[in-house]
């Protein structure tokens, strides 16, 4: 299992000088497993990118391609209307989101690209596309891979993501406010004994008690906590502030997450690792 990081900074895109090295994307994470299925979780602006790799990639090759929403806040579904392969005849899209009260998940997703927001309609797109609504109760078969959802503490809700291949296990844990005590159930039961859990970091203690309670994030510390607790291999920090440039990120959250514990680092667009 590899996963790659195509996307990384929360609540809107940074093309700005001081915050290219971490990246100014928003969030979307590649999971590679093998050749036949394409695994992608949220389609922020970095889905961009992505997509125009896997079409110089796969010219002429149908894919099957399944991506996975967290949740629907814009920083993560702005780059989905800029995402080739659905454009694309030869491909299959499959697109997994929450289960909600008052609609159905295909209806938010007509809304995201509805005709006053994007010239191409959803359910007029020239790829083959199923919706698929998930709660938790058992998880998504991806050939030879496992998926597992669980709710996690955001407004308006969010999902996280347990993926299990081949005895490696990765954990997408991104947009959750940690309890003022103890620790989130559902959290724990993601992240338990894995390989590489990515951690919504978005702000330090300081921003967070100051500024952003009840905001929907969580800290660098209550992240080393969480892994320490989970039994994590690595903590990888992710949904890096707007406001927070490279220096910022280097000075204010990795080296003083990395005085707590070793196995931590910070989301970098384009980084890869290996499972």
């Amino acid at each position: 299992m590899q996963i790659k990081f195509w996307g990384v900074r929360g609540s809107t895109p940074v093309p700005e000088q001081g915050f290219l090295r971490y990246g100014g994307n928003t969030p979307c994470v590649e999971v590679l497993v093998n050749s036949e299925h394409k695994i992608i979780f949220d389609s922020g602006t970095g889905i961009r990118n992505l997509g125009e790799q896997i079409s110089r990639s796969n010219p002429d090759k149908p894919l099957e391609i399944h991506i996975f929403f967290s949740h629907l806040h814009w920083d993560h579904t702005q780059g989905l209307p800029f995402f080739k392969p659905i454009f694309e005849e030869k491909n299959r899209v499959i697109f997994y989101g929450r289960k909600y009260e008052n609609s159905k998940f295909y209806d938010k997703l007509k809304v995201l690209m509805g005709d006053i927001y994007f010239p191409v309609p959803f359910d007029h797109l020239p790829s083959q596309v199923d919706v698929i609504e998930i709660n938790g109760d058992e998880p998504v078969i991806v050939g030879d891979t496992s998926i597992t959802a669980k709710h996690l503490n955001h407004p308006g809700g969010c999902l996280g993501f347990r993926v299990e291949q081949g005895g490696k296990v990765f954990t997408y844990a991104t947009d959750n406010e940690h309890p003022e005590e103890g620790f989130n159930s559902n959290l724990i039961e993601l992240a338990k004994d894995t390989d590489i859990l990515v951690y919504d970091g978005q702000y330090t203690p300081d921003e967070y008690v100051s500024k952003h309670k009840g905001w929907g994030h969580s800290t660098y510390a209550e992240g080393v906590k969480i892994a320490e607790e989970a039994n994590a291999k690595k903590l990888v920090l992710f949904h890096h502030d707007p406001n927070h440039t490279d220096e910022f990120i280097d000075e204010n959250i990795v080296a003083p997450a990395q005085a707590l514990s070793s196995n931590v680092i910070a989301a970098q667009e384009r980084l890869l690792l290996s499972l």
